[in-house]
């Protein structure tokens, strides 16, 4: 059975929570067509009831759903559309349903109103949203950058503004799927990198960092491990919206996320194993340490 949920996310609706209630945020049919001051307005209602069923209306362009016998019915693919700086769409990529392969897919506009696998003949490092993260730098918001489009729309919903690359992140150890196109695009931007928690997720993060030292205004990391232990393998900023954290505290986490520092050691992750052996003649102890650099004073020292 489709769960309301599953409706939501098939029409493209993102919700910071999908608990009984009643919720508000952006309208996927008008509000990227909207002027840049009205863009953000939460004029979507979205009632999820107790028994997960779903229902919503946007008091803007009067879209409603679901449709008649919706519910329960096989969902549509999930879609991402990406557009161009003007807001021009240039391709889109497909989810497919849970336990399918591939994953994803891209397509591209056929001409005719539809739709054509492939891109050929288009530019795929369009950042996701980038006419939105263009108004945003312009703005001097802070931008996000993260590793799917889930997650993007989900800090969207919740008024932070984020993006990322149409590829997602790369097998670890091979090239990095983040170019210094994407980064070049954020000219200008404080970005906030943040990973999904696995290696694959922690190289992106960091090839991301690395091509935008220099490009942007500012380059800072938000590792949610280090703020939540229970995080599983591969959980990511939506996971952890959804077991509870609210956008308050993200955006906390956000304004106190530390500047990026290239890291030097031999694991390229600024955490040094050291042991210490102290000994007075008579008493013998050692004790191991893990030190993780987080930040550096760029300041120079002021003395009185």
């Amino acid at each position: 059975m489709t769960t309301g949920e599953d409706l939501l996310r098939c029409a493209g609706i993102q919700l910071p929570s999908y608990q009984p209630g009643r919720h508000y945020t952006t309208c996927p049919k008008c509000s990227h067509t909207r002027k840049p001051a009205h863009k953000a307005a939460k004029c979507l209602g979205v009632t999820i009831h107790a028994d997960g069923s779903a229902m919503w209306g946007c008091n803007h362009c009067a879209w409603s759903g679901p449709e008649k016998g919706g519910r329960g019915t096989k969902p549509e693919l999930t879609t991402y559309e990406y557009r161009d700086a003007s807001g021009v769409v240039c391709f889109r990529k497909v989810r497919n349903r849970p336990g399918r392969e591939p994953r994803f897919w891209l397509e591209r506009p056929d001409g005719r109103g539809g739709w054509k696998k492939g891109t050929a003949g288009v530019d795929t490092s369009v950042l996701y949203r980038v006419n939105e993260i263009v108004e945003a730098v312009a703005a001097g918001r802070v931008i996000c950058c993260v590793e799917g489009e889930k997650d993007a729309d989900n800090l969207w919903a919740l008024g932070i503004a984020a993006t990322c690359n149409a590829h997602g992140a790369s097998e670890p150890g091979k090239r990095s799927k983040w170019t210094k196109r994407h980064s070049e695009q954020l000219a200008g931007a404080d970005i906030v990198v943040l990973n999904d928690n696995d290696v694959a997720g922690y190289e992106h993060a960091d090839a991301t960092c690395r091509l935008s030292l220099g490009v942007v205004k500012r380059v800072r990391r938000l590792d949610l491990a280090r703020h939540w232990p229970e995080i599983q393998k591969g959980g990511d900023v939506s996971d952890w919206l959804s077991s509870g954290h609210t956008g308050e505290e993200l955006q906390a986490l956000i304004n106190a996320a530390p500047d990026y520092e290239a890291p030097t050691d031999q694991d390229h992750d600024n955490v040094y194993k050291v042991t210490v052996h102290a000994n007075d003649g008579v008493h013998d102890a050692i004790q191991d340490l893990v030190i993780a650099v987080t930040d550096t004073n760029d300041n120079a020292p002021v003395f009185a």
